[in-house]
C-alpha cells in the first residue's frame, strides 16, 4: 500500500490559525499606523475621552 503525500485536515486547521493571528496583527499595525498619521479618519478608534471640567 502506497503512503499517501499531503497534509491532513488538523495541519491544515493550525496553518489556516497561524495565518489568521498573523494577519490580523498586520491589519492592526496597518491601522494604527494609519491612525498616527492623520487620526480624523474614521478607523482610528478614540483615545482620549474629556472628563467634564469641575
Amino acid at each position: 500500500m502506497k503512503k499517501q503525500k499531503g497534509l491532513t485536515i488538523i495541519q491544515l486547521m493550525v496553518i489556516l490559525i497561524i495565518a489568521g493571528v498573523v494577519g490580523s496583527c498586520v491589519i492592526k499595525m496597518i491601522i494604527n499606523k494609519r491612525c498616527e498619521a492623520n487620526p480624523s479618519i474614521p478607523d482610528c478608534p478614540v483615545t482620549q475621552i474629556a472628563l467634564p471640567k469641575k
